[in-house]
């Protein structure tokens, strides 16, 4: 799941892909695991927020969420 890694800095954000992937680790250091193999650690305090970013796959179709009647009760996921 590609994610944006919002910094303590003036740039607004940085862009990672969805084969990159994160983990907090001890501290609140912040790993970046890269498909290539590689790592990158961020000091917490270089850090701020990660906002994920789902994949046009994950997002639900809209008949699954339709209130018209078009979906039979029993189908409707709530």
């Amino acid at each position: 799941m590609a994610f944006k890694l919002y910094r303590n800095e003036s740039d607004p954000f940085e862009q990672f892909g969805d084969e990159d992937h994160f983990e907090i680790i001890e501290g609140g250091v912040l790993k970046i695991s890269r498909p290539d193999g590689t790592f990158t650690y961020i000091n917490p305090a270089l850090w701020a927020t990660i906002e994920e970013t789902p994949t046009p796959s994950a997002y639900a179709s809209q008949a699954a969420y339709s209130t018209t009647g078009d979906v039979p009760p029993d189908e409707q996921p709530f």
